[in-house]
């Protein structure tokens, strides 16, 4: 729990640092988008009440497609391991993610250094 919150709050100190000017529509991927964790509906609603446009998705029904036509894609620490790395990895959306787990999938670090 302390964790998640150490991590909340560290994604609402760098998305706080988003103008809206900058990024308006943002994909957040959660575990679950029909029942949100704490921490997930929190994070929705400072983005939402920051003026983004917050489209939840689910992870496992995320595709490609999902990401046309946003400015920043949110992954949640309620996501676990799974394809979400490779589907976004190619894609050249700025990402935030809070599920270190998928670091190394995303390429943010080496194999194993997450």
């Amino acid at each position: 729990m302390k964790k998640a919150i150490c991590v909340l709050s560290f994604l609402m100190f760098v998305l706080a640092g988003f103008s809206c000017a900058m990024a308006t529509d943002v994909l957040f991927i959660v575990g679950n988008s029909t029942t949100l964790s704490p921490g997930d509906k929190a994070l929705n609603d400072h983005l939402s009440g920051r003026g983004f446009t917050v489209i939840l998705k689910q992870q496992t029904k995320l595709q490609a497609s999902d990401v046309i036509g946003h400015d920043l894609v949110v992954i949640s620490h309620s996501v676990g391991q799974s394809t979400v790395g490779k589907i976004l990895k190619p894609l050249a959306t700025p990402i935030v993610c809070a599920e270190p787990t998928l670091f190394d999938d995303l390429g943010m670090t080496l194999k194993g250094n997450s």
